[in-house]
């Protein structure tokens, strides 16, 4: 592990010290919506026109980004006027209805045997047809998943990307010194055994103002990086706002938004502690001087004297080019944001009162149902029981969804008739008897008789997903109808069974179930269920078995529940 990063190290030295490696005379491909142009481009522009010829094209695609473009070209061409190098910038104006029609006006600025670099940022898939444009010609594609609403986006769209294009992830790269500060550090001999022994890493992390997403990818892609050196295994991570917790198998991660620092680019890496049995070690950024780095050592006995490191990471230009000067794809890049991507997620959304609570959850439903619907003509729930959601059916309005269009299915049931008080069914029913559902698209469990026989054919329903699902969690932690102990946590042959409970002998998912669900949404409401939700969100033990459940989102209006 240790070699791989030093070679990366050399390779960056040797590129630097060679005259014959150039990016010179290239294509340059930069796609950003307009609010975000000064930001990147400003920030590199000088360091890229200084160093390398290049053909610069920047594509505007909104009509009210005059100033931010105008801006923009008159930053390259005072740049360019003195560099004594062959710098073109181009302007390319189209409108949403004909993005189809940009791979051959994008393609003549591709000159043969020259390389084109495309530099893409997005929130989402708003530049989609320019990255499908451009994809076939690109010798080198870089993404940025910091600035994505949803990193997995970014690892989508490297999975389109033809085999011969060299890929790369500016966020990975921005963190390029600080790894090297890590290197150089933990490989000293009184430091080296805290990287296998470690139980406890600390990162703190400069905040995103309104260009990177909520999601501290810089710190996540530190923590994987020395978690794979330490040969540990990721649990589950857990977000709440500006916290992310991610667990390890013998190592917990606590990633926490720091106290701004505006000479730092949004989202680098404030302060890092490393906590082993006998040494800890700790770096941080001078807030004076951020390109300086302080590292200490600490043990139970003594504390070293602060070393200082001077860093080089502080301008998005830097990192652009250390992208640029990649030869090949960077497989380590992707392999660390594809297990960042993987790794389960339990995310906590907390409100003020119950009323904002049940108003976050509806909105979520109603969001993944509008676009289910768009997307595939349907959208398939499956409801929860009890009382805590009755408030949540009885809200929802017949104009706010084609009903005809939605599938109701239920988690799981009580052993009763269908007009039974106790029966979820009959609830839900009363809740949303208010709603012009079709009578065929809802699917009750039948588990007053025959109830392994209907258990069987209930998961023929359910299949092949779920679209949205509706849990709730008691305080003992329980979920579905699966409580400490039942037999049920064990099932993995089964999306529904059979089940003992409270009162009446039920039918229930199984956790197996959830794994085709592709929104699975807790609605946990009350005080009295803190201290078992806290277990849950920190936890995966069959004690509370709702902390089993993970890629799941929590709606509380527990506001004092602190992590």
């Amino acid at each position: 592990m240790i070699g791989e990063w030093i070679e990366i190290r050399d390779i960056f030295k040797l590129l630097q010290s060679s005259a014959q490696r150039t990016i010179g005379h290239s294509t340059i491909f930069v796609v950003a919506k307009p609010q975000d142009h000064l930001y990147y481009l400003e920030s590199f522009t000088k360091t890229i026109i200084t160093d390398y010829p290049s053909r610069y094209i920047l594509i505007k695609e909104e009509e009210n980004a005059e100033r931010e473009f105008l801006k923009a070209k008159l930053t390259f061409l005072e740049t360019a006027k003195g560099s004594n190098r062959f710098c073109e910038f181009i302007e390319i104006e189209f409108t949403p209805n004909q993005k189809e029609r940009l791979s051959t006006s994008l393609s003549k600025f591709a000159l043969p045997k020259l390389d084109v670099f495309l530099v893409l940022w997005q929130r989402d898939h708003e530049h989609k047809p320019i990255f499908d444009a451009l994809k076939h010609i690109a010798t080198r594609i870089i993404f940025d998943s910091e600035y994505a609403d949803d990193p997995r986006t970014v690892l989508e769209f490297m999975d389109q990307c033809p085999s011969r294009v060299s890929i790369g992830d500016l966020t990975y790269t921005r963190g390029y010194s600080i790894r090297e500060v890590l290197i150089k550090e933990l490989t000293a001999p009184q430091l080296a055994p805290i990287i296998d022994q470690f139980h406890t890493l600390k990162i703190s992390y400069n905040p995103c103002f309104n260009i990177c997403s909520a999601v501290p990818m810089q710190s996540l892609y530190a923590a994987e990086w020395l978690a794979t050196w330490g040969k540990k295994q990721s649990i589950f991570k857990m977000q709440n706002a500006h916290l992310c917790t991610v667990v390890y198998d013998h190592a917990k991660v606590i990633i926490e938004q720091g106290e701004p620092l505006k000479e730092l680019g949004e989202g680098k890496i404030l302060s890092l502690e490393l906590i082993g049995p006998n040494h800890t070690f700790e770096l941080k950024r001078d807030r004076q001087s951020p390109d300086k780095i302080f590292t200490s050592i600490k043990s139970n006995e003594s504390c070293s004297v602060p070393a200082i490191v001077n860093t080089d990471d502080l301008q998005i230009g830097l990192s652009l080019m250390r992208q640029l000067q990649y030869d090949q794809t960077n497989r380590l890049q992707i392999e660390s944001l594809k297990h960042i991507c993987e790794v389960p997620f339990k995310r906590l959304v907390k409100y003020k009162s119950s009323d904002e609570a049940l108003y976050g959850i509806k909105e979520r439903i109603l969001n993944i149902g509008r676009k289910e619907i768009n997307f595939k003509g349907v959208f398939r729930i499956a409801l929860s029981g009890g009382k805590t959601p009755m408030t949540l059916y009885r809200s929802f309005q017949p104009q706010d969804l084609d009903w005809d269009k939605v599938e109701i299915f239920f988690s799981d049931e009580r052993q009763v008739p269908p007009d039974h008080s106790d029966s979820n069914y009959k609830n839900a029913m009363e809740a949303l008897g208010h709603l012009p559902l079709k009578g065929e698209n809802i699917h009750r469990m039948i588990a007053e008789q025959d109830v392994d026989n209907h258990a069987f054919a209930y998961e023929r329903l359910i299949r092949p997903s779920i679209d949205v699902c509706l849990l709730g969690m008691g305080a003992d932690g329980h979920t579905l109808s699966i409580f400490p102990g039942s037999e049920a946590i064990k099932v993995r042959d089964r999306l529904v069974v059979p089940a003992n409970g409270l009162n009446h002998p039920r039918m229930t998912f199984t956790f197996e179930a959830l794994k085709i669900c592709r929104h699975k949404l807790f609605l946990v409401l009350g005080e009295d269920k803190k201290e078992a939700l806290k277990k849950v969100l920190t936890e995966k033990s069959e004690q509370y078995p709702a902390s089993l459940v993970t890629d799941c989102d929590f709606y509380t209006d527990i506001e004092s529940l602190n992590l």
